[in-house]
């Protein structure tokens, strides 16, 4: 799709009223000064040239205010808007290319019919005032927010779990969506909804339900504490979440971004949610070289987003966490649609490629491991994995990391006579898979093995299954993948 680029004057006098005008080919509508922006100069010489030519105005100050875009089917046009006050000086506007102009109080604006492209400034036009009485820190706070939720109230994703304020359902989605695509997330959430329409019915689930639901999803350890987290807020809110970030926090499974997310876009609170995608627009907003995976680096930038917090609080924090879903990406950000382009200091230097800095972590550690479908006539043996570490309290096979200095299938053999006592009729290997965690790999070695009897060790549990029972255990992913 092509772009264009058009900057726009809005001229201020010192009475506060706005200059605008009739084109001679504008068709008799009202418009503001603006122009095309030329290739390989800058916005704002642009922009001087323009008024200087179709004004005679000589402009010194000229401060930026914001940024929006209009999308057809054959253009992206980006406006770059720009206050521009006259104060009490005797400058004169001498116009050469309007039929008519006037100043009008900004109430007045709604009454004139103007050119389409000027359309778009007209629903926030009343807060120019309030940004040029503001410091220099408000007027970047007043760019920064009134750029990004125009972008946001036009370019959002239609989310399910954005067509409720309510924080159950907020609460639920934020957990779904660490560490997972928000595509993966969808049809889980409606899932997890429709069958736990209230975070009461949660609470009364029983876990290896929730499991289930959650099979597929992968860090199992959420939720598990999902379940916990909606019996304390039963328990002690009666079913609702607390407006007290202290008491939030205090919640199994609930870190800062997820409180600050919750309480922000639930309850309007002026909170923070600063996540991943965050940290990146941050870094590149201003071409910051500490490292975002540092714990201090990530306090300041929550102290940082919080200072920038409008009235808006709930809008302007998904608007945040979307920049850097779908635009501020981790590699090849989109900065020719981005709504904030015009203040990104890493843009304006070409170091957006260059950042976010962050440490790499620990090498994914290989390990080599054999499991065991263990089978006693038309039963399989799965057995529940130990309370603590990987796939913690889940349903598998039993599985060993393979002794290097041992042949195949050996050391799964010695596991299942010593731990499980089982018998071996026969073992025959019978295919390969791999999973990867976070930080370690699954090389699996998939052994068919058939057993004497259908013996219950007093541990680990274990059940005999068959295919029909099978389905309504919670498998990992690492597990279901061997059964396909």
């Amino acid at each position: 799709m092509k772009i264009k680029n058009i900057v726009v004057g809005i001229i201020i006098n010192e009475r506060g009223q706005i200059f605008i005008a009739k084109a001679k080919s504008g068709e008799g509508l009202w418009e503001f000064p603006s122009c095309l922006i030329e290739e390989h100069e800058s916005k704002i010489v642009t922009l001087k040239k323009e008024l200087k030519k179709v004004l005679n105005l000589d402009m010194d100050d000229a401060l930026y205010f914001f940024q929006s875009h209009y999308q057809d089917d054959d253009y992206m046009t980006k406006y770059h808007f720009y206050i521009l006050p006259l104060g009490t000086s005797t400058r004169e506007i001498q116009p050469t290319v309007y039929d008519e102009y006037q100043f009008i109080t900004i109430k007045k604006l709604e009454q004139y019919t103007f050119l389409p492209e000027t359309e778009i400034i007209l629903p926030i036009i009343d807060k120019i005032h309030t940004f040029i009485a503001s410091s220099h820190v408000n007027r970047f706070k007043l760019t920064f927010s009134n750029s990004l939720l125009f972008w946001y109230n036009k370019e959002q994703r239609q989310l399910p779990w954005r067509e409720k304020r309510d924080a159950y359902s907020i609460w639920l989605s934020e957990v779904m969506l660490q560490q997972t695509q928000v595509d993966t997330v969808i049809d889980y959430y409606k899932a997890f909804i429709n069958r736990f329409p209230s975070v009461f019915d949660l609470a009364a689930a029983e876990e290896d339900e929730v499991l289930k639901l959650w099979e597929g999803l992968g860090y199992y350890s959420r939720a598990k504490r999902l379940k916990l987290c909606a019996m304390d807020l039963v328990d002690k809110y009666n079913g609702e979440f607390p407006k007290d970030y202290a008491k939030v926090l205090k919640l199994p499974g609930i870190g800062p971004y997820t409180a600050g997310a919750v309480l922000s876009i639930a309850y309007n609170m002026a909170l923070p949610a600063v996540d991943g995608n965050v940290l990146r627009v941050f870094s590149r907003l201003f071409n910051d070289d500490r490292d975002i995976g540092e714990q201090k680096v990530r306090k300041l930038v929550e102290e940082k987003a919080k200072e920038l917090l409008p009235e808006d609080r709930r809008h302007f924090n998904q608007a945040l966490m979307e920049l850097g879903a779908t635009t501020c990406t981790p590699k090849n950000p989109e900065c020719e649609i981005c709504p904030v382009s015009d203040i990104c200091e890493a843009k304006t230097l070409n170091r957006q490629h260059l950042l976010p800095i962050k440490a790499k972590r620990v090498k994914n550690k290989k390990l080599s491991m054999e499991v065991a479908l263990v089978w006693y006539n038309e039963h399989l043996l799965i057995m529940k994995r130990p309370t603590e570490g990987l796939l913690a309290n889940l349903w598998g096979m039993p599985i060993v990391e393979r002794d290097p200095n041992k042949e195949a299938g050996l050391t799964l053999i010695e596991e299942l006579e010593d731990t499980y006592g089982l018998e071996i009729l026969s073992i025959q290997q019978s295919g390969t898979a791999k999973h990867v965690f976070s930080h370690r790999t699954w090389e699996m070695t998939l052994f068919d093995i058939k057993v004497k009897e259908q013996l219950e060790p007093e541990y680990p549990v274990v059940n005999w299954c068959t295919d029909e029972e099978l389905e309504s255990y919670a498998l990992p992913t690492a597990f279901k993948k061997l059964l396909d």
